[in-house]
């Protein structure tokens, strides 16, 4: 969650509510109502700009939370934060209005709302929380604004009919699992971008081919993990990573860090150039026979494993340990 100053003691479990047309409300220390629960039947819902006479400028964890009669929700201009899981779990809310007070929306606030397939991010909203759209499977358009520098972890994981987003430049992270089990076909990472979350594309059965630019400085190693990529492609201006016909490695091509799952072709000869292979670099993928020269020094825990389609390795000589689970599930394997 993120660190929000409600101006309220809401750890007091013997607060008390005020309700106005639904609405359930409190007053905090800067005469501001926060909106806590509402109990009205409205399907096309306006939150307020004042209950008790006092501005709305907040609205609390889960206030809204499974509301399945909920529509279409407007918010009106005056608010500011939009709390965890605010709207979550609305099963048949397809619209949202975020007017630009809004700064803050917390995490999981309009997760889970299956219905929901566009929503616009204000320029005014400056922080978002973790997956704030998770699970979201109708989500298809989203506009965020170039006042935030993160997309943070699961923001739109489980969006499954995500197909195409225009990031801005102003992002920097995509955090870990930010577009896992989305829609993807093809990705092209925004210049700008400096780091790659863990399992940022984990889970994207569609998405084939990636784009890396130059800007790009942490890649994690998983970044990519249980996808059909075909194609993992660099900016040769990158200064800390390159490509080779689909597979990605360090700079200099001393380390070999992911083997596209379905790259085409079932033979691979990996670069002289490799001294390392990394940790689960080819799990999962579809290459039958491995050949590398004995330059290669070591080879990562699982780099190999899971790959059903393996019949043949040709191991460097040079390689004076076998890690943990390299082979694992190696069903076809017969030589080594």
């Amino acid at each position: 969650l993120l660190d929000i100053d409600w101006g309220y003691d809401f750890d007091n479990e013997y607060y008390e509510e005020e309700v106005e047309n639904g609405f359930y409300y409190v007053i905090n220390n800067r005469n501001e109502a926060i909106v806590t629960d509402y109990d009205g039947s409205a399907t096309n819902l306006v939150i307020p700009s004042t209950l008790g006479g006092k501005p709305v400028k907040m609205i609390y964890y889960s206030a809204f939370t499974s509301l399945d009669q909920l529509k279409s929700v407007t918010i009106s201009q005056g608010v500011e934060v939009i709390g965890a899981s605010a709207f979550a779990a609305c099963d048949n809310l397809a619209k949202v209005t975020i007017p630009s007070s809004v700064k803050t929306i917390d995490t999981l606030a309009f997760a889970l709302d299956l219905s929901l397939n566009n929503v616009v991010v204000p320029s005014s909203v400056t922080k978002l929380g973790a997956g704030v759209f998770l699970l979201n499977s109708n989500l298809t358009n989203v506009t965020l604004p170039s006042s935030i520098s993160t997309i943070p972890d699961s923001t739109f994981a489980g969006c499954e009919s995500l197909s195409s987003i225009k990031l801005p430049s102003s992002i920097k992270t995509i955090g870990d699992s930010a577009f896992a089990m989305t829609g993807f076909s093809q990705f092209t990472v925004p210049n700008g971008v400096t780091t790659i979350g863990d399992e940022a594309f984990s889970d994207c059965e569609k998405l084939t081919d990636i784009t890396i630019p130059k800007s790009v400085k942490e890649i994690s190693i998983d970044a990519f993990s249980f996808n059909d990529l075909k194609s993992i492609n660099v900016d040769s201006d990158n200064e800390n990573y390159s490509s080779e016909d689909g597979v990605l490695f360090n700079k200099n091509k001393t380390t070999l860090l992911s083997y596209p799952a379905k790259k085409e072709g079932t033979n691979y000869s990996i670069p002289s150039s490799v001294e390392y292979i990394g940790a689960s670099a080819f799990e999962e993928s579809g290459a039958v026979n491995v050949t590398m020269s004995d330059n290669v020094k070591r080879i990562g825990k699982h780099a190999f494993s899971a790959c059903g389609k393996l019949e043949s390795i040709k191991l460097s000589e040079n390689v004076d340990r076998i890690e943990n689970g390299l082979f694992a599930e190696c069903i076809g394997l017969k030589s080594i």
